[in-house]
């Protein structure tokens, strides 16, 4: 098996309080897994350690087969994440804050590909604009922009679609969809089950930091996920 990202062990605290018991996953090429749970189960803090803005207390992350830590670009060129934090300039307009995250990256000849962003997101006709006149829905989508900007084997997605109406819902999922059509991987959080659902490929729901369940989708009903999920949400009190 041809694997794209494996954790193994991942364990974190904070002022000597659990967060991470010690998870372990397995992501493979074209593969969506899907992250649910309850508040505080940690699933934030996985994904924010898999992106190398936190480091974990033990365990180990590798990408393409190079450990994250000691191959330090290792993430930069291989992973977009999406936080619902925005990460964006407010006074710089959308064409501006692209082309600085282009700069980041390393990237050339990357006017064309922001442009197809731009365009492909519904926001070309507002790149002048500066980000703090932005609704939070475009401000999501030029977040996703600026996480697909580089190209990545995987992405995080960390309540992608928050803010977003249905139209861009719509246009956020066809994005996702063409890019897992590529063999491209992602790891997802989110609290909408049925979307999560719909999305995912591997099925995973934390708690109390660790996986309490995991599934292929494949394996089992959407009424059984969210009846395991409400079993466990129940069970943490």
């Amino acid at each position: 098996m041809t694997v794209t990202l494996r954790a193994e062990n991942i364990r974190k605290s904070f002022s000597n309080r659990p967060v991470l018991r010690g998870i372990s996953l397995n992501l493979e090429p074209g593969n969506f897994s899907v992250l649910s749970g309850g508040n505080g189960a940690g699933k934030t803090t996985f994904l924010k350690i898999i992106a190398k803005l936190m480091k974990p207390d033990d365990g180990s992350i590798s990408i393409n087969g190079k450990d994250i830590w000691t191959e330090s670009d290792t993430v930069r060129r291989n992973v977009g994440f999406l936080s619902h934090q925005i990460y964006l300039y407010d006074d710089l307009n959308a064409l501006e804050n692209l082309r600085f995250t282009a700069r980041l990256f390393g990237l050339s000849d990357y006017n064309d590909r922001i442009e197809h962003l731009l365009k492909e997101l519904h926001l070309y006709h507002r790149q002048y604009d500066p980000i703090k006149t932005y609704s939070r829905g475009m401000q999501q989508r030029l977040s996703l922009a600026r996480a697909l900007l580089h190209d990545p084997d995987i992405l995080l997605l960390d309540e992608p679609f928050s803010g977003l109406d249905e139209a861009g819902i719509e246009t956020f999922l066809k994005f996702i969809q063409e890019y897992k059509s590529q063999q491209k991987s992602a790891v997802i959080v989110s609290h909408n089950l049925q979307m999560g659902y719909d999305l995912g490929d591997d099925l995973y729901i934390l708690f109390k930091g660790d996986i309490g369940y995991h599934s292929k989708k494949s394996q089992v009903t959407f009424n059984d996920y969210h009846a395991e999920f409400r079993r466990l949400l129940e069970e943490s009190g």
